[in-house]
């Protein structure tokens, strides 16, 4: 009785465990063959488009410097100015 249950069984098993197999084959395929064929295509385009004019390195550091020059204020923290704008006005007390 128990050998006719695991017989009946087994077939229905065997073509799950096949389907399964032949799922992560195609996953495999895809993931490592598929995309990378893709992503090879692509290279191959951006490779087209890159500019071939090369850049100025010092030219772009004197530029990244001056623009950081820029940033740092002029006046240095030490002084206060006084603000032509706000009017303060002292309260004598009593």
């Amino acid at each position: 009785m128990k050998i006719f249950i695991i017989t009946k069984y087994s077939y229905y098993t065997i073509i799950i465990v096949a389907i399964l197999m032949l799922s992560a084959s195609f996953y495999f395929l895809y993931n490592n063959f598929y995309q990378t064929l893709i992503q090879a295509k692509i290279i191959y385009v951006l490779k087209s488009q890159v500019a071939f004019e090369s850049v100025n390195i010092e030219l772009w550091d004197k530029v990244a410097q001056n623009l950081e020059n820029k940033k740092i204020s002029i006046l240095s923290t030490e002084k206060k100015l006084n603000n032509p704008f706000v009017e303060f006005v002292k309260v004598e007390e009593e």
